[in-house]
């Protein structure tokens, strides 16, 4: 979470999807190479914008999950 805002150019408010993505293959590629792909896939071609904090931080809660529970038997889609 810390990546966000050394990622982020002085004065904006969110990273470019590029540069994003970039920093998500190098921090998380090995970590969760089977969830990142994916996500990265989903941005580039139905996202396509630039990644607000919230979404950053969301991202890595989502993957957290996923690895604890693949089949995503537990996740509640009203929260």
């Amino acid at each position: 979470m810390y990546t966000f805002a050394l990622a982020r150019s002085p004065g904006q408010k969110s990273l470019l999807l590029e540069t994003a993505t970039e920093y998500w293959k190098l921090l998380l590629d090995k970590r969760f190479e089977a969830q990142l792909p994916l996500w990265i896939e989903f941005l580039e071609k139905e996202y396509r914008k630039a990644i607000s904090k919230d979404t950053w931080n969301c991202m890595y809660d989502f993957v957290l999950l996923v690895q604890r529970d693949p089949t995503l038997k537990t996740y509640d889609v009203d929260g």
